[in-house]
């Protein structure tokens, strides 16, 4: 029995709609091969302003900034072939260090899901044995444990803000673990266009104590610690020097190098300092 004419132009239409279907799923999967996507959550719930940013690695050109849905989804524009570092940002939280998953980088057509905490916060004041508030003081919270009690191997500076007109400092946004919390000394974060009237004194670590009888302080998510520092207006020493055996230049390109200096006892990081091509690469 031969097909009917009907028969005919429904089996075309058929064929025309299953090929325009394979034809968009093609189109889908190529596209989503070429992107990276993924979701931003949070233990709060809040993921006002969030932004996923983009970045190919070894290129020296500008990233991607993307925003994240109300859904907390994110998809980032086409891509090319290569390595890709990314990180999410949301004003007051941070990476959940315990979750899975995250890996250093990722090619297009990989997803990924970020999860982020509040952290933890660290404030109070800074003043002279006089009760004077200190104003534009350097003070940083260093880890010494992380949240599972392990010791860290090298304390770094850790993060640094200055107080305020007040002697008020604020430290927020800290991983869950152990920290100590020093002020004075040359800034860590602020570098030497930033001087300080406390580059010349110890730092001094709260309560007013030195590094080997601070006070160590736990925070877990979300957090909130006070610790107030009694500055100990103590004179400390230098230690100076040239670095030798680096790369110099005669034009305008200057190059420079940093040194850091670390207590042999616990590893902890004492002080940092700065050379360059123009002052012949000598440091203190």
């Amino acid at each position: 029995m031969k097909p009917s004419l009907k028969d005919l132009l429904l089996t075309g239409a058929i064929l025309m709609i299953v090929s325009a279907l394979v034809h968009a799923q093609n189109q889908t999967a190529s596209k989503d091969a070429g992107v990276i996507s993924g979701t931003v959550s949070a233990d709060n719930g809040s993921l006002t302003n969030a932004r996923v940013t983009i970045g190919k690695m070894g290129a020296n050109v500008p990233g991607q900034t993307v925003r994240v849905d109300s859904k907390g989804s994110f998809q980032t524009a086409p891509l090319e072939p290569g390595l890709y570092y990314l990180g999410a940002y949301v004003p007051g939280l941070i990476g959940d260090p315990s979750s899975q998953g995250i890996r250093s980088y990722y090619r297009p057509g990989d997803t990924v899901n970020f999860k982020l905490i509040k952290g933890g916060v660290i404030t109070g004041s800074v003043k002279n044995a006089n009760g004077d508030a200190l104003i534009a003081m350097p003070v940083r919270a260093i880890m010494v444990r992380n949240r599972n009690g392990d010791p860290v191997s090298f304390t770094t500076g850790g993060r640094e803000v200055l107080t305020d007109d007040r002697g008020i400092y604020r430290l927020y946004g800290l991983p869950p673990g152990t920290y100590i919390v020093s002020a004075g000394g040359s800034s860590r974060s602020f570098g030497p266009f930033s001087p300080t009237a406390y580059e010349a004194f110890v730092p001094t670590y709260a309560p007013s104590a030195t590094r080997d009888t601070a006070t160590e302080i736990s925070l877990n998510s979300g957090d909130e610690a006070q610790a107030d520092i009694q500055f100990r207006e103590e004179r400390g020493h230098v230690i100076s020097g040239t670095i030798t055996g680096t790369v110099t230049s005669d034009g305008p390109q200057q190059y420079g190098a940093g040194v850091v200096l670390y207590d042999a006892r616990n590893h902890a990081e004492v002080a940092t300092g700065s050379a360059s091509g123009s002052n012949k690469f000598s440091f203190a």
